[in-house]
């Protein structure tokens, strides 16, 4: 029996027995429940905050204080987000989705645009910036540059080839600046006119103007405009070209602290008379010739960045939801309450409480998968997430399941890569794997090349399942291997003792053999302990 869900959108049906009153369904109706927490890209309309990412797609009204999850329902084309942006020139929100496809949203009316979608193009068709110039906006693809007509809904042009070399260059960023058009590519910048009298289908109206000649063809990422200056960034570098030179700038970039360490910058954008510069974990305003920090957190991830019409500033971050400065003095994040990931591997139900993990293994047991998004708790309509980047929980790779134990009320978690975590329900964490004193999970020692004996680090403690006796004994399966004479099985006894099972290589159960062969196929995947404490083992 396969365990793993795949799913980029957690669907439940909570049947009438287990909902809450606030929350019951009628049977037979689904209810989505979206990630909402990691909005990579946002825009803020007139009264409006559109958020997205793959898996994430809703809209925050700032007059009323509500969210809506957004999905084919309200009439939108589809809920893998990214890049969303707003043109105040035609009052237009465009929504631009992961397989090319454009959403237009303008006095409440959704237009869908397929234009790129049923494009007869090789490759990749994504969709990785929007610049919004007048009537225009100029989006860039992986299979170049796309210059759009909001107000007659149009596609004006596709620029592709920006030198003699005859190849499509991936487009990552653009901007406009003294009546020029400036393309950030894989194999640097390319500039042009931006008058409409100059055919720039043509490649030799391109020019090259990369900062540093020894470096031309670097992969440039971003590139953005800023009273009359134009901004670049990329692996190496952070320069401002103006008036046809290329110049350090050093009040902008001595406070962003990194001349030499550009790459962690994440979005540049100019907002009224400011000019803000995203990290990872800062953002930075500059405004009449003053560079300042204005937030700062290291596990936020901060992607994108737009005011709304009364000037409060609006966030998307990867790790740390929407963030606002609009209803308080400092930034918080808009509650917004969805499971902390949008792939679940296991689904458990005890106490009132739905828990979601994030996994995993691959589907042959192969591999752990390195996913630190925990587990995710759903109780009175409410989610909680509990993963690396809140820092509410320990360093714990892939788990695969929960179990409560009901003697001690602690709720055990199985991992792929870390061992076991034990769980109190509250804010108390244990780990347990081969680093733990007395405990005697191992790590991985299967000589078969799937893993690494020579590195057996907390990551290599790989527990498939556990399962719960009516004693308050945890039972843990413990790979890597079921050999004659070596335990894959392990109990934890409510006294906090540990006791181990090897396999005899004999062993019969009904009418069922164990295999003792050293091959992959006969890991054991999972336990189950019936209502009469038997001990059910299942192998690959």
């Amino acid at each position: 029996m396969k365990s793993v869900i795949h799913s980029l959108i957690l669907f439940l049906l909570v049947a009438w027995q287990l909902a809450y009153a606030q929350d019951r369904l009628p049977i037979g109706r689904w209810k989505s429940h979206l990630p909402n927490n990691s909005p990579k890209t946002i825009a803020v309309s007139e009264n409006m905050v559109y958020a997205g990412d793959v898996g994430t797609f809703f809209s925050y009204n700032i007059d009323k204080s509500s969210i809506t999850s957004l999905s084919k329902i309200q009439g939108f084309s589809q809920t893998n987000v990214s890049q969303i942006g707003f043109s105040a020139h035609t009052a237009t929100t465009l929504i631009a989705y992961d397989n090319s496809q454009i959403d237009l949203v303008k006095d409440n009316t959704i237009y869908a645009v397929n234009d790129l979608n049923i494009a007869n193009i090789s490759g990749s068709k994504n969709i990785n910036h929007l610049c919004f110039v007048g009537e225009f906006v100029l989006i860039s693809t992986d299979f170049g540059l796309v210059v759009y007509n909001l107000a007659k809904r149009e596609v004006v042009d596709v620029y592709q080839y920006f030198d003699s070399g005859g190849m499509v260059k991936k487009v990552n960023s653009s901007a406009v600046n003294d009546n020029m058009i400036f393309v950030a590519t894989t194999s640097g910048l390319y500039a042009a006119s931006w008058s409409a009298s100059v055919n720039k289908l043509d490649y030799r109206n391109w020019k090259n103007i990369s900062p540093v000649d020894a470096i031309s063809n670097i992969n440039v990422k971003l590139v953005s405009s800023f009273n009359g200056k134009l901004y670049v960034s990329c692996d190496y570098y952070f320069k401002v070209f103006t008036n046809g030179l290329w110049e350090d700038n050093p009040e902008l970039v001595v406070p962003l602290y990194f001349t030499q360490n550009s790459g962690n910058i994440t979005a540049m954008k100019t907002i009224g008379d400011a000019f803000y510069v995203l990290q990872v974990s800062g953002v930075f305003e500059y405004r009449n010739g003053v560079c300042n920090r204005i937030y700062y957190n290291d596990g936020a991830n901060f992607t994108s960045i737009d005011k709304d019409k009364d000037g409060y500033i609006w966030m998307g971050t990867k790790n740390k939801g929407l963030l606002t400065n609009r209803f308080n003095t400092q930034f918080s994040a808009i509650n917004t309450s969805g499971p902390g990931f949008n792939s679940v591997f296991k689904l458990s139900y005890f106490q009132g409480k739905i828990l979601a993990v994030s996994g995993g293994y691959s589907d042959g047991l192969l591999s752990h998968l390195g996913k630190l998004d925990g587990f995710s708790v759903y109780e009175n309509g409410v989610w909680s997430s509990y993963k690396r980047a809140l820092g509410n929980i320990p360093f714990f790779y892939d788990i695969c399941n929960a179990k409560l134990n009901s003697v001690t009320n602690k709720v055990y978690f199985p991992s792929f890569g870390s061992g076991v975590l034990e769980w109190d329900m509250t804010t108390e964490f244990k780990v347990f794997n081969y680093r733990t004193p007395g405990c005697p999970l191992r790590t991985c020692t299967y000589s078969g090349g799937w893993c690494s004996a020579s590195d057996p680090g907390g990551n290599y403690c790989r527990v498939p399942d556990l399962a719960v006796d009516s004693k308050g004994a945890v039972w843990v399966l413990n790979m890597p291997d079921p050999n004659p004479g070596q335990p894959s099985l392990y109990r934890y006894n409510a006294d906090k003792s540990w006791a181990s099972f090897p396999w005899s290589g004999t062993d019969v159960w009904g009418s069922f053999t164990y295999n003792a062969m050293n091959d992959k196929q006969y890991f054991t995947s999972s336990v189950f302990v019936d209502k009469y404490d038997n001990k059910w083992i299942g192998s690959r």
